[in-house]
């Protein structure tokens, strides 16, 4: 009996080698978008790592400033007078340089000092612990040429060498902000192949001196690097001067990392959402394969084969299409992973730190998870269509008429089984909190309970439907109706998968198009002033000149300039950045405040040293109206009332902002970085912008743009991050219509005898081709229909609740009808391009052999 029940399932497949082959695939291409995912995201986080660690190595302490970098006098103060020779400096910066193919690929500039650095200092003591570095880096220090004596030298690694296209000695352009700098690279050092020297490929090493002149920071330093014990850790941490802070080693990486947490979460829930619409086609080609097979399952019921082993049998096919899904799958996401990784290396670049990651992270982990999702979505998707032929007896499952009927009856208890699951996916979403996990559960819940009411809407649906049919296609029309209704326990399974893959893209596009709405109101208001002004990036720390403001301010065209610096501050390992603006008023009039007016909110902001928070700032740190932010000052730890809170969408992980009469009120008056300038109604910028850069920027190195530049490059970038969800939407899309295409097809050509007795009775195959294109331009179309509401819930759950609880930031639902038309016709063009074979090949089949055949 096992060898009868093994070449059941053989020859089925063996005679139906496409609907085999489809049922792979589509679950191939669930796994490979879940692999694909898993693979990039652990390789951008482990690239992120790996560069940390192969810069610091055994450092196990290292001094920040507080908010930005440390005078070097602090430095020589802490190794000379108080004998902390375990210390070395560290200037770090970006700069972007030209690969063969002209690209702008982004490199950090690392500043040393080699002799602190390799702890060889001659005024080292020698009971200290210098801080060493990892193997892959000491053949850069010890390479041929010095970096002393020779300005601007660099040394670099063989691969990040073969990268540009250039060998020692060289000559290197690289762009630093808007200026063109020219480096001397002496040597390349011919790196191991580790994860710690691939990491350093992005990277060019330069003298300390060098990396401060490249990036403005004379006299600063971005960090201390130190090697300590915990007692020398505290005594150091006794000598520091207000306010630079000591931390171990790693912190802010880890910090670092944790801000892509809710990007990488959202690949992932995207990329499972995937995987589910695998296993409902997978749930599709088994509940298929058994009804195909059902007078067979019968006879072998009848010679004594028990539901456990017909269980076991169905469970068993799942397995080997589970298998041979993953294998495909496996090696479609590897190569679909290279093309991801740099999608999110790109929005990770964007949106929150630089992050250069060219290799794939393999670890077997990520495989075994993989294929174990991938072989379990697939046997549980066979699962229910198992147990369901298992309690069929055999005669009612000989009888065709009997499980049509069985069918009708049961879909108003599923229809009821749905608003349960559906309840159950609202409780989900008022008790969880802020859990993003179980916002995805909730997701995955709703998609379930509308699976689950399919059968009650398409019955509805095709009895409305009916009559415009028989409108337009006459006969035709009305037999078209009345097969795909009569034909339940086989139409339903397929509507539904398709449908629910529609929603999926439907919800997706009206989300990011409600988001990039959002953005652009928000950016008409917050890029409010007429031209921006920065400095460039090798001006120096100093900020842009008194005198220089004043010019701009003398003349006739300018209303008010506002100034703008931007620091960061480190908080219980949490990264808080702030904005100092010298806002007027009619510029903080601008921001969007939520919760209603406050009429003392400027008051609070300018005179009595209150501060502004972001909705994604307020969110993430359980901050509102009232509450008090402690920022380290020279003088301590000094609390600042929140004022205010404004939507934002710059930051996912919030900004506070405060006036500038506030912040010289605790620390050291300094210029501004960037100047905003509001210009009279009747002025034009760009004529204005031609003026100052002959006069005025050129010589003060400063850069400038007009507003409307501004708004275009953040919409840019918008659009750069949300490239890879577009690619997740499109691979959804080609993974429905894999999924829908063997199923009708099935559903088509099972019906070869129906077929066969029509064009017996005088159906002519003109007609017979317009039947099954009827049939299945209905079912596509009723799953389009389906897929409107269930696409909008999708959509606002994506809005109202994962972007909340992932970003902190609230949005206005935008609802654009070219989405929910895309949707509507991409159904009814799954379903008429799926019946295009089995009506040409049914067209061609005499009712002779058809009937002789089925």
């Amino acid at each position: 009996m096992t060898s009868t029940r093994f070449r059941l399932a053989y020859r089925h497949y063996l005679h139906h080698p496409w609907q085999f082959f489809l049922s792979v695939l589509g679950v191939g291409l669930g796994v490979a978008v879940v692999l694909a995912i898993d693979l990039t995201n652990a390789s951008a986080k482990r690239g992120f790592a790996l560069a940390n660690q192969a810069i610091a190595g055994n450092v196990t302490h290292q001094i920040f400033g507080a908010p930005k970098t440390i005078d070097e006098t602090v430095y020589r103060d802490l190794r000379v007078l108080h004998g902390f020779t375990e210390i070395s400096p560290v200037v770090v910066g970006e700069v972007s340089v030209a690969d063969d193919d002209g690209r702008q690929r982004r490199f950090q500039l690392l500043g040393i000092d080699p002799l602190a650095f390799m702890g060889t200092s001659p005024v080292q003591d020698s009971s200290a612990v210098a801080p060493q570095r990892p193997a892959a880096l000491t053949p850069l220090i010890n390479a041929p040429g010095t970096l002393l004596t020779q300005p601007n030298a660099v040394l670099l690694l063989r691969g990040a060498a073969d990268t540009l296209g250039i060998s020692a000695p060289a000559k290197v352009a690289v762009r630093i902000g808007a200026t063109q700098h020219t480096l001397n690279v002496i040597a390349i050092v011919e790196d191991r192949d580790t994860p710690q020297a691939q990491a350093l490929r992005s990277t060019l090493i330069t003298d300390i001196s060098s990396a401060q002149h490249l990036l403005g920071l004379a006299g600063r330093l971005s960090r201390i690097d130190a090697t300590l014990s915990a007692a020398r850790a505290a005594e150091l941490q006794s000598k520091l001067p207000r306010p630079l802070l000591l931390e171990e080693s790693g912190t802010r990486g880890h910090a670092m990392q944790q801000m892509t947490r809710a990007f990488h979460t959202n690949l992932t829930a995207l990329s499972l959402l995937a995987l589910l619409i695998g296993a409902f086609l997978i749930y599709n080609s088994m509940t298929l394969a058994i009804l195909q097979r059902r007078e067979l399952i019968a006879t072998l019921r009848t010679l004594g084969l028990s539901r456990y082993e017909l269980i076991g049998l169905i469970v068993s096919e799942a397995l080997v299409l589970g298998a041979c899904g993953t294998l495909l799958g496996s090696a479609l996401g590897i190569g679909l992973s290279q093309s991801l990784l740099g999608l999110v290396t790109t929005t990770i670049n964007d949106l929150y730190f630089a992050a250069e990651v060219q290799t794939l992270a393999y670890t077997p982990w990520i495989f075994v998870k993989t294929a174990s999702l991938g072989m379990g979505a697939t046997v549980l998707a066979a699962i229910v269509p198992a147990y369901e032929a298992s309690r069929i007896a055999p005669i009612i499952a000989q009888s065709r008429s009997r499980l049509e009927t069985a069918t009708r009856h049961l879909s108003p208890r599923l229809f009821v089984a749905g608003l349960v699951v559906a309840g159950l996916a609202l409780a989900t979403f008022t008790f969880s909190g802020r859990s993003i996990g179980a916002g995805f559960g909730g997701l995955f819940l709703i998609v379930m309970a509308f699976a689950l009411m399919t059968p009650a809407f398409l019955v509805m649906l095709i009895n409305a439907l009916h009559p415009a049919l028989h409108k337009m296609l006459g006969l035709v029309g009305t037999i078209a109706a009345r097969g795909v209704l009569a034909s339940l326990s086989r139409t339903q399974v397929a509507v539904a998968a398709l449908a629910i893959a529609i929603s999926t893209t439907i919800g997706v596009a009206l989300m990011i198009g409600s988001f990039r709405a959002a953005v652009e109101h928000w950016l008409e208001g917050y890029v409010s002033a007429d031209i921006y002004i920065t400095q460039a990036e090798d001006a120096g720390p100093d900020g842009i000149a008194r005198a220089t403001i004043d010019r701009i301010n003398a003349l006739p065209e300018v209303v008010a300039v506002s100034s703008f610096r931007s620091h960061e501050f480190w908080r219980a390992e949490q990264l808080i950045r702030v904005y100092v603006k010298g806002l007027h008023q009619p510029a903080f009039d601008d921001f969007v405040f939520l919760g209603g007016v406050r009429k003392s909110r400027w008051e609070g902001f300018r005179n009595r040293g209150g501060v502004i928070v972001s909705e994604s700032y307020a969110y993430h740190h359980a901050a509102q109206v009232g509450d008090n932010i402690l920022l380290a000052t020279p003088k301590g730890d000094a609390a600042f009332r929140i004022v205010g809170v404004y939507a934002d969408y710059g930051s996912d992980r919030g900004i506070v902002t405060m006036h500038e009469s506030t912040y010289f009120q605790h620390w050291p008056v300094s210029q501004p970085s960037a100047l905003h300038v509001y210009l009279d109604s009747s002025a034009d910028a760009d004529t204005l912008l031609n003026t100052l850069n002959h006069s005025i920027f050129v010589a003060e190195n400063l850069r400038a743009s007009a507003n409307k530049s501004i708004r275009r490059a953040a919409l840019q970038i918008f659009d750069r991050s949300f490239a890879i969800t577009e690619v997740l939407r499109v691979l959804t899309i080609v993974i429905a219509f894999v999924g829908i295409l063997g199923a009708l097809m099935a559903i088509q050509l099972e019906r070869g005898r129906e077929f066969a007795v029509l064009r017996a009775n005088g159906l002519v195959p003109r007609d017979l081709v317009k039947l099954l294109l009827a049939e299945g331009g209905l079912m596509g179309l009723i799953a389009g229909l389906l897929a409107l509401p269930l696409g909008i819930i999708l959509a606002y759950v994506l809005i109202a609740v994962i972007n909340r609880r992932s970003f902190g930031w609230s949005m206005q639902f935008v609802l654009e009808p070219r989405y929910l038309a895309t949707g509507l016709a991409l159904g009814l063009v799954a379903g008429v391009v799926a019946s295009l074979y089995p009506a040409w090949r049914m067209a061609r089949t005499s009712p002779a052999t058809a009937l002789r055949s089925a």
